[in-house]
């Protein structure tokens, strides 16, 4: 078969060929970048070419190497490669990382292709409320957890709570009130986020009058300071008993997690 594929062995496992059509792509993995694939090209003909193999699995399906494949193909130079055995999605998403790195959308595309409920919903929710994908997963997780490598994929974590506060966290930053000469979107997401969970706010007011009184509202640099200005807008012309005391909440709820931060480290060092 080798012989009719027109496939050498080389040394360490490493097989040559120029039978292109025989190499199948993963299904999840990135697209393939027009402008990659020049770099690449570019890069041989100035270069030479470094005989890099590309790594495929059992299959055939390509693990790492798909735009040096491509320029090769484009070249009609061989390709060498290796079997990896039982190498999948995962591998791959790694393997990718150290060179150009995934980004958000790569790896939910990777994981919406390989039928995860938990990226489809993500997905859903950016394209609903015009929000990037990263945007649409900051809605979701807490702010140290939004990393698509170790989330999505997890199909038992986003609960119907969860799905609940990111809808009104999204409609909410995508409803004219975000201005970017304020602050970065990323802070008013958590922020709101945190208004809905652990405040009293309403959000029908807040928005009225963040749209109202925009002058009031002060550009911030972080969490902390986007909630103080936020519950700023909220209580101006509001009545004593319907103040929003959201900064006051905000530093309280550092303290606790603060606390047991301490407390889960003490645990570690007694034993």
């Amino acid at each position: 078969m080798n012989k009719e594929m027109n496939i050498k062995k080389s040394y360490g496992g490493i097989y040559e060929t120029k039978e292109y059509s025989m190499f199948k792509y993963l299904n999840g993995n990135r697209e393939i970048k027009k402008s990659n694939v020049d770099k690449i090209i570019n890069s041989i003909k100035e270069n030479g070419y470094i005989e890099n193999p590309i790594l495929v699995n059992n299959h055939l399906e390509i693990i790492d190497g798909q735009h040096r494949l491509q320029a090769l193909k484009e070249l009609d130079l061989p390709v060498h490669y290796m079997v990896v055995d039982g190498a999948g999605l995962k591998e791959c998403s790694v393997m990718n990382a150290k060179a150009t790195a995934w980004n958000t959308s790569d790896y939910l595309n990777a994981n919406i292709a390989n039928d995860s409920p938990n990226a489809k919903y993500i997905k859903e929710l950016a394209n609903k409320y015009n929000l990037t994908d990263a945007n649409a997963m900051m809605c979701i997780y807490n702010s140290n957890e939004c990393n698509m490598k170790n989330h999505a994929i997890k199909d038992n974590e986003i609960t119907d709570e969860m799905k609940a506060t990111s809808e009104v966290v999204a409609k909410f930053v995508s409803s004219g009130v975000y201005d970017k000469n304020k602050g970065t979107i990323r802070a008013l997401i958590i922020s709101i986020k945190f208004l809905v969970k652990h405040t009293n706010c309403d959000l029908d007011l807040l928005q009225k009058k963040l749209i109202k009184y925009n002058q009031i509202f002060k550009p911030y640099n972080n969490v902390e300071n986007c909630i103080k200005s936020l519950e700023d807008v909220y209580n101006y012309r509001t009545r004593e008993g319907k103040y929003l005391y959201a900064s006051m909440e905000y530093e309280k709820q550092k303290k606790k997690e603060k606390r047991e931060r301490n407390k889960k480290y003490q645990r570690k060092a007694n034993k």
